[in-house]
């Protein structure tokens, strides 16, 4: 795995150059980045998070002083409310006091738009003077939308709405408060309404981010005042849920239609009323400076990794081309072909790299063409002398049958043995072919068995299992009648009975002949004890040609059963075509 033993030497130059550039430069952005955008969080959630505790307590005083002033009304109009009877005119009166006390609390508040008084029935409902006060009945309190939050709750704060006024329509948040008289009776509703540019005015105190967005929620979580961009009522659930304590910062993730968005959250909850103030703004826009950083130091590193690639380039010209030559010379060389030109003006090692290949190539072709030849006549003469040694030998035990078949029996089986051994010296001569198929050496088997069968009569019984796929496959000539010639001679020497049966399997790449008897057996020691003029030519001559075609991918194993008798089994590749 050692790069420097695998791979050119300027493309190993170049990888670790540039690969230790990008690394290096990776880590320095990766960590820029990360400590420049942590501290862009920290000193931004410490500056919003100062300026949002400023902000809060303006909030709080301007919402206390609104809530003081209607506590403060509430109690007026109870203690007042008894003495409303009397006559018209004194109703009148008290009435005219009410209105101007309203009226001035309006007047000594710049944040407060208009006050609204909803009295328990219709009957005390009256026209005022003045356009920041009004008196309505409970029929018109029954038809605003912010009715329902009063009736589980003696005073609300009312988000921001719209409201009538002589100059228009105004957005207003509204404090309502319920007014009993001291006697416990619901005398009516009091309600403040403060002008919402005020308080926005006061929320946007120091926001410099446009798409930042500010938000007071009441303790149930529902939006009371916003400005910046708007936050959808999914965005606030998210960011609330990223919220504990009173005060603190968070990085919230929120996906949605637009896709994934993260939001740097500051907040502080108002003490008393349980309010929360909310900063959220867009991560992009906190680590703006940090992704500055970043490209500025990737650019940095691309201009270092284009000199980086330039100086490499100019190394490996100088060094690394008389190794590139020789290696280029080393891959194109072939015996019979011209070689590629070295230059020869090298006084350095590179000179006798050079000049020790050219001899090596000129002394390679030399040898190469005398091993060749060598080679083709030994094979020739190896595979020729085997081939033609086991011919006479088969020839021999059949023209011996013969000539017993002869004696002892009459012409029609002489004919069918003379016709027998016709077709087995087509199937062995095989036009010189020295391999056939499978099929073809099982026919050429078939016959010497049938010409032992005329000798056996019914004592001699033989099974073939051949399937097609294995049939096709070529095989040595005569590889099969050794082995079962060597069964009949040997296996069934003093019985009157014998079986054989052979079979083959092709399978993952192998064929597989196995060849069974119900002989004598043969012993362990079989190899050693045997000698060359008492038999066994023919396995031999089998095993030599196998090894000579096949070297150490076949084998064959001769053992005795453990039911009786011999099997062989012989293995070798599968050969789909014939070879040349």
């Amino acid at each position: 795995m050692n790069l420097f033993k695998r791979y050119r030497i300027d493309r190993v130059l170049f990888g670790f150059s540039a690969g230790f550039i990008i690394v290096l430069l990776t880590t320095v952005v990766w960590v820029g980045y990360t400590i420049s955008e942590n501290e862009m969080a920290s000193s931004t959630s410490r500056y919003q998070q100062a300026l949002l505790n400023q902000i809060n307590k303006q909030l709080s005083l301007l919402m206390d002083g609104i809530e003081q002033q209607s506590l403060t009304a509430a109690r007026n109009i109870a203690s007042q409310y008894p003495n409303l009877g009397g006559t018209e005119y004194d109703r009148f009166q008290r009435m005219e006091k009410f209105e101007e006390y309203l009226a001035q609390l309006t007047y000594s508040s710049p944040a407060i738009e208009s006050i609204e008084f909803y009295f328990s029935s219709e009957e005390n409902v009256r026209s005022t003077k003045v356009s920041s006060v009004h008196f309505f009945g409970p029929s018109v309190l029954h038809r605003q939308s912010w009715a329902k939050q009063l009736e589980l709750a003696d005073s609300v704060w009312i988000a921001s709405h719209k409201i009538a006024t002589w100059r228009g329509d105004k957005e207003v948040v509204s404090f309502a408060r319920k007014v009993y008289s001291n006697s416990g009776n619901y005398v009516g509703l009091l309600v403040f309404h403060a002008k919402t540019p005020v308080i926005e005015a006061i929320m946007k105190s120091g926001q410099e981010l446009a798409d930042a967005s500010r938000v007071v929620l009441d303790g149930g979580g529902r939006k009371k005042i916003a400005v910046g961009d708007e936050l959808s009522p999914a965005q606030i659930s998210t960011i609330l849920e990223s919220i504990k304590g009173t005060n603190g910062f968070a990085r919230a993730e929120y996906t949605g239609v637009n896709g994934r968005e993260e939001y740097f959250v500051v907040w502080s909850q108002t003490l008393g009323s349980g309010w929360l103030l909310i900063e959220a703004t867009p991560w992009s826009r906190i680590t703006a400076g940090s992704v500055q950083l970043a490209k500025t130091l990737l650019a940095i590193g691309a201009a270092a990794i284009m000199l980086s690639v330039i100086f490499t380039l100019l190394f490996s010209k100088h060094f690394t081309r008389p190794v590139s030559d020789l290696l280029t010379a080393m891959n194109a060389f072939s015996v019979g072909k011209p070689p590629i030109h070295l230059p020869d003006d090298y006084r350095n090692e590179f000179g006798a790299l050079f000049n020790g290949f050219r001899r090596l190539t000129e002394r390679i072709s030399e040898l190469y063409e005398s091993l060749k030849e060598e080679y083709r006549q030994k094979r020739e003469a190896e595979i020729s002398a085997l081939q033609a040694n086991i011919n006479p030998h088969f020839l021999y035990n059949t023209l011996d049958q013969l000539n017993w078949m002869a004696v002892d029996a009459g012409q029609e089986r002489i004919s069918r043995i003379l016709e027998l051994v016709g077709r087995m010296l087509r199937l062995g001569l095989s036009n010189g072919e020295r391999f056939i198929t499978l099929k073809n050496e099982a026919e050429y088997l078939k016959c010497y068995l049938e010409i032992q069968r005329i000798r056996w009569g019914e004592g001699l019984t033989y099974e073939m299992d051949i399937p097609d796929a294995a049939g096709t496959l070529y095989v040595p000539k005569l590889t099969l009648q050794p082995f079962v010639e060597n069964s009949i001679i040997h296996g069934f020497h003093g019985l009157q009975r014998g079986a054989i049966r052979v079979e083959a399997q092709a399978d993952d790449g192998n064929l597989l002949i196995r060849i069974t008897d119900d002989g004598n057996g043969i012993t362990e020691d079989w190899r050693s004890s045997r000698r060359k003029d008492t038999g066994g030519y023919g396995i031999r001559n089998v095993e030599e040609r196998l090894s000579v075609y096949f070297g150490n991918t076949s084998s064959v194993t001769i053992r005795s059963r453990d039911g009786g008798g011999t099997e062989v089994v012989i293995l070798m590749p599968s050969v789909t075509e014939k070879p040349e």
